[in-house]
């Protein structure tokens, strides 16, 4: 059992990495692409592949970093919350499916690759029935054009109906929530804080009393900041913003005080809950941490 979690902290952790260097690199390609609205018409979305380990198509994650691609609005990102033991993808599962895959002629080209590395790793692993490479998440194919930004998250919705959205900006400057139907990770209370407004560097950095919370509540913080990453273990303080953020109110959720941060840091933040139970990861991030800003 202590080689499982090791296995899949490990695995974990690097995709959540990975998740980041890939949203860097797509939005340095993608900084002049906007769409003004809801209701703007969005030219082209296609998408049917998965760089981050989806065996099939794509996952409601790829799906998320390809729609602030296009649209230069920034999308939050709950995930499901995984259990490792029950919805952990093993090596032998993976390899079944891409093989059925292979023998439709269906392999993208991050399956195909990923077949061979599976292979590879069929040679090493002991005992693959137990070996996980990733979970067992949804995927689906979507090809759409001219289509608005609340008819596309629609459909995505359609497509993965364990997920819902919401808009928390308004019509003009969407600030868009994609997360559980069902239970979220971040309902639970954060008591008021009401000393003063305390900066995000004091709130967040090392002994801070979101840090705090968040550990208790088995979250890992991640900052991407100006192109760097910043963990809370071992934080350079320098690094964090010293926005301040008023939490002296009754009754905010988790979920509330992730809003009133990003809202607080600019139009262009968002934030990534990613990870499994009892193993979660938090990355903050802005649209323009790839850009010359």
């Amino acid at each position: 059992m202590m080689k499982y979690t090791r296995c899949l902290r490990q695995l974990l952790s690097l995709t959540s990495i990975c998740l980041t260097f890939i949203s860097v690199a797509r939005f340095a390609q993608a900084a002049e692409r906007v769409v003004a609205g809801m209701d703007s018409i969005i030219t082209r979305f296609e998408l049917s592949d998965s760089p981050l380990g989806g065996i099939g198509g794509a996952t409601m994650a790829d799906a998320v970093q390809k729609l602030q691609e296009v649209t230069g609005i920034p999308v939050c990102l709950e995930e499901i919350e995984y259990d490792g033991e029950r919805d952990g993808l093993t090596l032998s599962t993976a390899l079944q499916k891409l093989r059925e895959l292979q023998a439709r002629n269906e392999l993208s080209e991050s399956d195909r690759a990923r077949l061979e590395r599976y292979e590879e790793l069929m040679h090493e692993v002991k005992d693959p029935d137990h070996h996980v490479v990733f979970m067992n998440v949804r995927t689906f194919k979507i090809s759409e054009s001219h289509v608005t930004l609340r008819a596309l998250l629609d459909h995505l919705i359609e497509l993965d109906p364990d997920y819902t959205w919401q808009n928390d900006g308004n019509l003009t400057t969407p600030l868009i929530v994609v997360q559980p139907k069902a239970k979220s990770a971040l309902d639970w209370t954060v008591p008021s804080i009401c000393k003063s407004k305390e900066s995000l560097r004091q709130l967040y950095g090392a002994g801070g009393s979101l840090t705090e919370l968040l550990n208790q509540h088995k979250i890992s913080l991640m900052w991407v900041w100006i192109g760097r990453t910043t963990y809370p273990q071992q934080p350079n303080q320098e690094e964090l913003p010293t926005t301040s953020l008023d939490l002296c109110h009754e009754s905010l959720t988790a979920r509330d005080v992730l809003m009133l941060t990003v809202k607080a840091l600019g139009p262009k933040f968002y934030w990534t809950l990613s990870g499994i139970k009892e193993m979660r990861f938090l990355q903050f991030e802005s649209l323009r941490s790839s850009t010359n800003e």
